[in-house]
Order: structure tokens, then C-alpha cells, then sequence
């Protein structure tokens, strides 16, 4: 009974063994994602950029709105619309940013920029 609780053991230490076995293969898995987003880096870029100019324009919608001839009723609508969308281009310009910051990690590892 000794011997087989010892080999019970024995699989236990193994299977803690398995899990940096996991941890790199789900790791390589990572790599390879970030490999192929990466790639595409460029692009991101440009949707950035996008993005900016979309949220620039939605600044001088907001700006324009309150001093446009329209009704409370349609100003106010307006405004809700205009806070949807910052919303939306601000989520989206922070997941651009947070991949892009990923990708730049990722191509220069060994570069510290003392950001976060």
C-alpha cells in the first residue's frame, strides 16, 4: 500500500510538472497570436489615427451643438448621441493603444520605456 500511495505521489509531482508544460504551450499560443496581430501593426496605425480624427470631429460637434438654433428637445438628443459616441471611439482608441503597446513589447522586449 506504501507503494502505491508512493505512486500516487509520483503522478502528482508529475502533473505539477505538466503545468509550466501547459503554461508554455498555451504561451506559444500567445506568441503566435501576438505574431500574427502584430503584423499588422501598420494598420492599427492608421485606425488610430482614425479614431483621433473621429474624436476631434466629435469635439466640435459638442461644441457646436449647445449654440445651434435647435429645440431643448433635439439638443439634448443630440448631446446623448454625441456622449454615445465618445463612449465607443474611446473604448475603441484604448483597446488600439493597448494593442499597439503589446505589439511594441513585444518586437523590443528588452527595451524599458518605465511605463507601467
Amino acid at each position: 500500500m506504501d507503494e502505491s500511495s508512493g505512486s500516487d505521489d509520483e503522478p502528482r509531482d508529475e502533473s505539477t510538472d505538466d503545468e509550466p508544460r501547459e503554461r508554455s504551450s498555451s504561451g506559444g499560443t500567445r506568441e503566435q497570436f501576438w505574431d500574427l496581430v502584430c503584423k499588422f501593426s501598420a494598420h492599427f496605425y492608421v485606425l488610430l489615427l482614425m479614431v483621433t480624427v473621429f474624436l476631434v470631429m466629435n469635439v466640435l460637434v459638442l461644441a457646436l451643438v449647445p449654440a445651434s438654433s435647435l429645440s431643448s428637445d433635439v439638443r439634448t438628443g443630440s448631446l446623448i448621441v454625441v456622449g454615445i459616441n465618445f463612449v465607443i471611439l474611446l473604448g475603441t482608441a484604448l483597446g488600439i493603444v493597448y494593442i499597439l503597446r503589446v505589439c511594441n513589447r513585444y518586437t523590443t522586449p528588452d527595451s524599458d520605456d518605465g511605463l507601467f
